[in-house]
């Protein structure tokens, strides 16, 4: 999508949800680099009906996720292809057979005696559809949780991931 501006040359316009205390200060500065802001609404008729497909629980997705010490508030992020449900169920099983060295989560349970980590304690942080996409996303919560179980940051090292809330 393009307009022509007064040097006759293509401007580009970039399409966003209209935000004034985010797209009014956005204007200018989209203007300098012969960008042009055009607004969407997001009150679809579909996003007021809703689905009627049935949703799929959280834990039946992959992604991103999170496990949550219910002993001391500390959290492991990881990352999966599977569901997160079934990586819950590997954690718990590194516990069952006493093999700390191959989850940063048994670790916890097994040498710090924090025993309250329950399936109620896990939760998705970010459903991520593009594979390739996942070592990022793993590192840039795990560097973002200033209490992590973690044992490393994550394949990803970027001094961005600090300037990211």
């Amino acid at each position: 999508m393009f307009a022509q501006n007064a040097h006759n040359q293509q401007k580009q316009r970039v399409s966003m949800s209209f935000a004034p205390e985010i797209t009014n200060k956005l204007k200018k500065p989209f203007n300098e680099h012969d960008m042009q802001i055009v607004y969407k609404s997001d009150r679809k008729l579909s996003n007021l009906l809703g689905s009627a497909k049935d949703k799929i629980p959280k834990l039946q997705k992959s992604g991103i996720y999170t496990i949550k010490c219910g002993d001391c508030n500390r959290k492991y992020c990881g990352q999966t292809k599977r569901t997160i449900d079934e990586r819950y169920k590997e954690h718990m099983q590194c516990v069952r057979l006493n093999q700390p060295n191959k989850s940063a989560v048994a670790t916890h349970i097994l040498i710090d005696g924090h025993v309250n980590i329950t399936k109620d304690n896990v939760s998705l942080l970010r459903q991520v559809h593009d594979q390739r996409q996942l070592d990022a996303y793993e590192a840039f919560y795990i560097q973002k949780n200033t209490n992590a179980l973690n044992l490393d940051f994550g394949n990803v090292q970027s001094s961005l991931f600090s300037r990211i809330n």
